[in-house]
């Protein structure tokens, strides 16, 4: 394989390497693979995913949501689910000590509950997850029930 430009490359391979890729003098050939690596991984999850089955569940899991929704406001529907879905996350360890405990306990929620802690619960798990508080802030009147 040829050698890269030499007055592009440095900072190229500088790049490379504060993301802990092992770049060796120039040549492809001595490239560390951890990013093949880790595309063939990636590859493996959908290699091992049954595409029909997950449909299949998808579509089911769709309708049922759908039914149980139908008195909700068909514009507000995806907002809600969006925030269900988020409300079901489980977050990382944080420097904020956030533990999301949601998941854990909505089964024994009362619908009040879940209502009065959706949007608590939503801006907690986006903050930890970094998303700016802008954003944080524009949710607000869309999970206002």
């Amino acid at each position: 394989m040829p050698k890269k430009d030499k007055n592009i490359t440095p900072s190229v391979t500088q790049k490379l390497q504060s993301l802990g890729y092992k770049v060796a003098d120039w040549d492809d050939s001595q490239t560390e693979t951890k990013w093949t690596t880790e595309i063939n991984q990636f590859l493996a999850l959908f290699n091992s995913l049954d595409e029909e089955k997950a449909v299949v569940i998808v579509s089911s899991s769709s309708k049922k949501i759908n039914n149980l929704l139908r008195s909700v406001d068909s514009q507000k529907r995806p907002v809600l689910l969006s925030a269900l879905m988020i409300c079901l996350h489980r977050v990382k360890p944080n420097s904020e000590n956030y533990m999301n405990d949601f998941p854990d306990h909505y089964k024994t929620y009362q619908p009040t509950t879940i209502i009065n802690n959706v949007l608590d619960t939503v801006k907690r798990v986006l903050k930890v997850e970094g998303i700016p508080d802008e954003k944080l802030t524009a949710c607000r009147p869309y999970l206002a029930y």
